[in-house]
């Protein structure tokens, strides 16, 4: 398991997790259902990099910092970047959730683990997802040499 969410920490352990460094025989996600849609994962990573502003850090990165370099992105479609990313790695396999092709922030989030209540409830509705979301997956699938079945 790959988590691109995961990529961008201070350590080398987040090299890890970066597409480029993923090995065939793996899945690549952006994250999962324990963790927060991009777009709201996003976001935080932006405000904690507000926050960080002014303190002590020399010249390090942080991981907002990290994440739009790694990209190439302005983060206006964020969900879109990080879709992309996870196809374009080379692990044989690609999971990306609902909510994520659909840009929903955190309150889409399915899961926060070790908390008894709140989790689960979020659905998809009908009409949800549409054929302008289909062919943008179906574009990057081609792109990436994904929509062939395995």
């Amino acid at each position: 398991m790959r988590l691109l969410h995961f990529a961008f920490g201070e350590d080398d352990g987040g090299r890890y997790h970066q597409p480029h460094a993923h090995p065939r025989n793996a899945v690549a996600y952006p994250g999962t259902h324990d963790n927060d849609t991009t777009v709201g994962w996003f976001k935080e990573l932006r405000r904690a990099s507000r926050r960080s502003r002014g303190e002590p850090h020399g010249s390090a990165l942080s991981a907002f910092q990290r994440l739009l370099r790694y990209v190439g992105t302005r983060g206006a479609e964020i969900h879109w970047d990080v879709i992309r990313h996870v196809f374009l790695s080379p692990a044989n396999t690609a999971i990306v959730p609902v909510q994520d092709v659909l840009g929903l922030d955190e309150r889409a989030r399915m899961n926060i683990p070790a908390t008894p209540r709140g989790n689960w409830a979020w659905r998809l509705r009908p009409g949800q997802l549409t054929a302008r979301h289909a062919a943008r997956l179906r574009a990057l699938a081609e792109a990436y040499d994904r929509s062939r079945p395995v």
